[in-house]
């Protein structure tokens, strides 16, 4: 029932941390620009935080969901290393 909650928790804080920090860099990078902060140009800047941050987190979220939905056919939940291992198998680096 708990499979996954250690991984999971661990994936938030840095998945807020990673959106965080490009959020904060992109808006420092804006206002040497010498760009007017505004509501357009805030929402551009998270949107990009946004998605550099799932870019980013991507593959944890993929061993995330793996350690989650448990082993195959009936098989006990993996761990962590067990399923980057599975994940390299099957997929390899792309």
């Amino acid at each position: 029932l708990l499979a996954g909650v250690g991984p999971k928790g661990a994936l938030t804080v840095v998945s807020n941390f990673a959106f965080y920090y490009f959020y904060e860099s992109l808006k420092r990078l804006h206002a040497r620009a010498g760009c007017a902060p505004g509501a357009a140009s805030s929402l551009l800047l998270a949107s990009l935080a946004g998605a550099l941050n799932v870019c980013a987190t991507h593959p944890m979220e993929t061993v995330t969901t793996r350690v989650q939905a448990g082993g195959r056919d009936g098989d006990p939940p993996e761990g962590v290393a067990s399923a980057c291992a599975h994940i390299f198998a099957e997929s390899g680096l792309r």
